[in-house]
């Protein structure tokens, strides 16, 4: 994943508040993506604070094909997704805050069902909300 990098014109876009709606794909790959990370079997090797190995960063394993196409996270996650940065939703499925309060593969894995069934939680940084559902 050493292509992406960050794009200053395409986060200034996003940045504006445009969020995508999500397609069936969207939710078909943020399921996949799910799964992936609750079999992830190594936790050591998950930590939300370094984009290669956070949530968004394994989606490039899970995902390796349309990694290839993008030259940012960015565009990467909009594409996979359908999620723009700093979005909501984003910042709930990939906040880098989530290394302070549950730096877990199963508990980004949590956050994406959750998210699936019910949306953003307004207590969105309260781990007792999606781990309960």
């Amino acid at each position: 994943m050493g292509g992406l990098l960050y794009s200053p014109m395409l986060h200034s876009s996003i940045c504006r508040g445009d969020v995508m709606k999500l397609t069936k794909r969207h939710r078909a790959n943020l399921r996949k993506h799910a799964k992936y990370l609750y079999a992830l079997d190594d936790e050591s090797k998950f930590d939300m604070s370094s984009y290669s190995t956070c949530a968004l960063g394994y989606a490039a394993v899970v995902f390796p094909r349309i990694a290839k196409k993008h030259a940012d996270w960015w565009a990467f996650c909009i594409d996979v997704f359908g999620l723009t940065r700093f979005s909501e939703e984003w910042m709930f499925l990939f906040s880098g805050r989530w290394t302070e309060i549950d730096n877990t593969a199963s508990g980004a894995a949590d956050r994406i069902i959750y998210f699936l069934k019910h949306g953003v939680p307004e207590d969105r940084l309260n781990p007792e909300v999606y781990r309960s559902a």
